[in-house]
């Protein structure tokens, strides 16, 4: 199927992982594996925030706050997050 001789004779484990898994293993919420849904309600800026309203300087990064899931938009988060770090610390943002 995929042209490699002798594949199917050397997979030696198999394990399938569901949200019941991502839930248990790795405590995602309802077992989310990439945050919420991208429905019109749960995008962008309707995501969670990047910093806890219960815990002081917790700060969150990452595809379940906002904007969003993906490499680009989880970097853009940590540039967020980065960003409230100096405005917090009375430093310009654009350093």
């Amino acid at each position: 199927m995929v042209g490699i001789d002798g594949l199917k004779d050397r997979v030696r484990v198999r394990r399938s992982i569901g949200p019941a898994d991502f839930a248990r293993e790795y405590g995602a919420w309802k077992g989310g594996a990439l945050g919420p849904a991208h429905t019109l309600r749960q995008s962008a800026f309707f995501r969670g925030p990047i910093r806890s309203p219960k815990l002081d300087g917790l700060y969150y990064t990452g595809s379940t706050t906002m904007p969003g899931i993906g490499v680009p938009m989880c970097l853009i988060s940590a540039e967020l997050v980065r960003m409230s770090l100096r405005r917090a610390a009375g430093r310009p943002t654009d350093a």
